[in-house]
């Protein structure tokens, strides 16, 4: 998955199941640019290709010990609070552009 976008991952996960799984695809907006850098590691891009139909949501969803891996606590909440969004008809909540807030693009 070396250099794969957000829509490469999820191109390949629609292939790899026979309906239509997704209504969300969650992507990180939390890209820390100060501190050292691990060369093993680059972040994933955000595009719109390829995810058209569906919602993508973008998030802080990075742990703040190990900026490197998610923060599982971050990413439940924002997947309850999509969960319930949609439970009460109300679908993607949040409309934010400012860094580090969940965005619907």
């Amino acid at each position: 998955t070396d250099s794969f976008s957000v829509s490469d991952h999820y191109q390949v996960l629609e292939e790899h199941v026979k309906e239509k799984l997704f209504n969300y695809v969650v992507a990180n907006n939390n890209i820390a640019t100060n501190g050292a850098v691990d060369s093993r590691f680059e972040p994933v891009m955000v595009d719109r290709n390829g995810v058209a139909d569906v919602a993508l949501v973008a998030a802080d969803v990075i742990s703040e010990e190990n900026r490197y891996h998610h923060d599982t606590s971050k990413l439940a909440s924002l997947l309850m609070e999509l969960y319930y969004q949609r439970r009460e008809g109300n679908g993607p909540v949040v409309t934010l552009t400012e860094p580090q807030e969940a965005t619907v693009l």
